[in-house]
């Protein structure tokens, strides 16, 4: 949730920066300042750009690890009473599918094999 509004302010933000930077181009009374000082303002357009890409590629890293974690831990949570509720298996699935979006490797895709093996228990 949290990198959803990250990414949206970030999409806003460039979108506006490129409005303005636009409506100074096609302004036909542009103030020839404004004209001058152009070349700074899209060097700073690119400098936020590569700060907020290596800020969203740092948050998906740490998505990544944190799903990691969360699903080991339920895993052996699981092996360990020897049992899964359907809800918490329904759950762990969901959380793999998004794990595997994020790049995430094979060491999970092994759990996901064996905690389908783990008897069901009703709720």
């Amino acid at each position: 949730m949290e990198q959803a509004v990250i990414i949206f302010g970030v999409t806003g933000l460039i979108g506006f920066t490129t409005k303005v930077v636009y409506t100074i181009i096609m302004s036909r009374n542009a103030d020839h300042k404004l004209m001058r000082e152009l070349p700074s303002i899209l060097k700073l357009h690119a400098n936020e750009h590569k700060s907020i890409s290596h800020l969203l590629e740092v948050l998906q890293r740490s998505n990544l690890s944190h799903a990691k974690s969360k699903l080991l831990e339920k895993y052996s949570k699981a092996k360990e009473n020897g049992y899964i509720s359907a809800y918490e298996l329904d759950t762990w699935h969901l959380m793999y599918d998004s794990y595997r979006e994020m790049g995430g490797n094979g060491f999970i895709e092994t759990l996901k094999e064996q905690i389908d093996d783990i008897p069901i228990r009703k709720e």
